[in-house]
């Protein structure tokens, strides 16, 4: 049997260094991030913590590249992120990212299941018939199999969150950022979810960064990085 390869022997998928980033005018002007550098490597889960304002946010915004930095370069599979054009970074950020937000985002006309199925068919290109059994698939990981036709106002608030965590999950991503994922979770619920992005990350080496406040995910990660003062101070490995 072929061992699994170290941690460290794992190739880097994105590369951050010295972000810096502020809000406000001149004078008025908060510093959030003052040269925060990480690394993320394939198949690994990454719990980023820090306090509210810490940065964590504006840190998964400028990595995932929708917010340009002040400052500092950021490294995405191999490719400069901030110079490549605006169509395509956007191109990058269809094919190779998922994303979960703390506002979970649902078209309300759309379905639980219909949510995923338009990203397949006109994201990936999948016909619907491939694209509805990979969505139910996902769904019932989820403990959502009997909610899959309801519309987001016939969901609670932690079944459309589970939702939106589907939706990111569903393309297969290479890069997947979560914002907050398991805060509206309970016990049960927020450990399916780990589990699962565990699993993605294992089965198809994509690699999960979540900022978070829920010392849950603590144990259920690979790394743990926390900001302090804008920059990445500390981190423990499992």
């Amino acid at each position: 049997m072929i061992a699994e390869p170290s941690a460290d022997e794992k190739p880097v998928i994105l590369s951050a260094s010295q972000i810096a980033h502020g809000f406000g005018k001149q004078g008025l002007r908060t510093e959030v991030l003052r040269g925060a550098t990480l690394e993320l490597r394939r198949g690994e889960v990454v719990a980023l913590f820090g306090v509210s304002g810490s940065g964590k946010s504006t840190m998964l915004a400028i990595l995932s590249g929708l917010m340009m930095p002040d400052r500092g370069t950021v490294q995405v599979l191999g490719q400069d992120l901030f110079s490549l054009s605006n169509r395509h970074r956007d191109d990058l950020r269809r094919k190779e990212y998922g994303f979960v937000f703390q506002a979970n985002n649902l078209i309300s006309w759309l379905s639980a299941r219909q949510q995923l199925e338009m990203l397949l068919q006109w994201g990936i290109g999948f016909r619907l018939r491939r694209a509805t059994m990979i969505s139910n698939e996902i769904l019932g990981k989820l403990g959502l199999a009997d909610r899959a036709n309801l519309l987001p106002s016939q969901l609670s608030g932690g079944e459309q969150q589970r939702v939106a965590i589907a939706r990111a999950l569903v393309k297969r991503p290479s890069l997947l950022f979560a914002d907050e994922p398991t805060s509206s979770l309970d016990w049960h619920n927020g450990q399916k979810v780990m589990d699962l992005l565990r699993q993605i990350a294992r089965e198809d080496g994509t690699s999960v960064l979540l900022s978070t406040h829920d010392q849950r995910v603590r144990e259920m990660s690979d790394r743990c990085l926390y900001l302090n003062g804008g920059v990445v101070q500390s981190e423990e490995r499992r």
